[in-house]
């Protein structure tokens, strides 16, 4: 049987007199890809920030593995919007490596230096003369090198090359935690789609769709992009 990985609770989240989540209820189990989307300005970045315990003041619950405790799910979530913009443009790839090393008791870096071999980061560069598509390899040698059961990847493929993109998904593929679960936010579609196992639409600040990607093909006949845009 699945383990639950995450669960929320009637979760409502406000900023400004602007509603952004409104009674959201999701139960997502392990081992699974799964695709958050929804338009720009839809709650995709807030949800994945509460759900790391960075954004504050939301209503309901969020529990992982059980546990609604923050510090708790920071410790049991990688995200990739955390990593590089944490340090200075004069960082090397190779101190943003012997910081994770010291700070996270799970992150492997020996896993680091392979999915970096393989991903062609030049860890002796220094953050500001990467480039948008090393910064995002970077980010990803970061996220699959912590062993835990939760990933979270906020629009990973922004701003980058169509081969970037492939080597990125690859990574996924190859790198996560075998039971683990990623959740994926991202507006290339076609890039992502053969990897989900379930999708989730938000749209007016609600949850609108939460179905397998199987049965999208096999009950509606339609990809992953055509479901999507015919609820928008």
């Amino acid at each position: 049987m699945a383990e639950k990985i995450l669960e929320l609770k009637n979760l409502s989240y406000k900023t400004g007199g602007k509603q952004i989540l409104q009674g959201l209820d999701l139960q997502i189990d392990s081992n699974q890809i799964v695709g958050l989307l929804g338009a720009n300005g839809a709650g995709k970045t807030t949800l994945m920030r509460i759900i790391t315990g960075v954004a504050k003041n939301y209503k309901g619950t969020v529990d992982v593995l059980g546990q609604e405790n923050e510090t708790f799910r920071k410790e049991n979530i990688s995200y990739n919007a955390q990593l590089v913009p944490d340090f200075s443009l004069g960082t090397k790839g190779s101190e943003v490596l012997r910081f994770y090393t010291s700070v996270y008791p799970d992150f492997n870096s020996d896993k680091f230096l392979t999915i970096s071999e393989y991903l062609d980061v030049k860890l002796d560069n220094k953050l500001g003369k990467m480039s948008k598509g090393e910064i995002a390899r970077l980010s990803m040698a970061l996220v699959f090198s912590r062993t835990v059961p939760l990933y979270l990847l906020d629009e990973p493929f922004e701003g980058i090359d169509s081969m970037t993109r492939k080597r990125i998904t690859d990574t996924i593929i190859k790198w996560k935690e075998p039971d683990a679960t990623v959740i994926f936010s991202d507006h290339y579609l076609n890039d992502i789609s053969n990897l989900l196992d379930d999708i989730v639409i938000i749209k007016d600040s609600e949850i609108i769709e939460h179905l397998p990607a199987e049965q999208i093909r096999s009950q509606y006949g339609q990809t992953i992009e055509e479901f999507y845009e015919s609820k928008y």
